[in-house]
């Protein structure tokens, strides 16, 4: 990694870079990140839809972990979090312009 690092600052200007973190992320973090990409994949090979009410449109079915969803014109984002027993939920959608 050390060896990328240096190549990043040598060549910062060059690709516009001002300013650079790096931070530790909890254990706790890593695994939940892990298992949600796990839930996502296993609900897309199980086809698992799920129906979301979306603002200004009929609700739709749409596959479980889906980032995004048209209807009625507008691209909604959708954020899923994991319920209680680690499946994924729907928690919130945002229209887009």
């Amino acid at each position: 990694m050390a060896p990328a690092l240096r190549e990043l600052e040598d060549r910062a200007r060059e690709l516009g870079v001002r300013d650079l973190q790096i931070g530790m992320v909890p254990l706790e973090q890593v695994f939940l990140s892990v298992v949600a990409g796990a839930e996502r994949r296993a609900a897309a090979a199980e086809g698992a839809t799920a129906e979301v009410l979306l603002e200004g449109a009929d609700p739709l079915r749409v596959p479980v972990g889906a980032p995004t969803a048209t209807a009625a014109g507008y691209t909604y984002d959708l954020r899923w979090v994991q319920d209680e027993n680690g499946h994924l939920a729907l928690h919130s959608t945002t229209r887009r312009g």
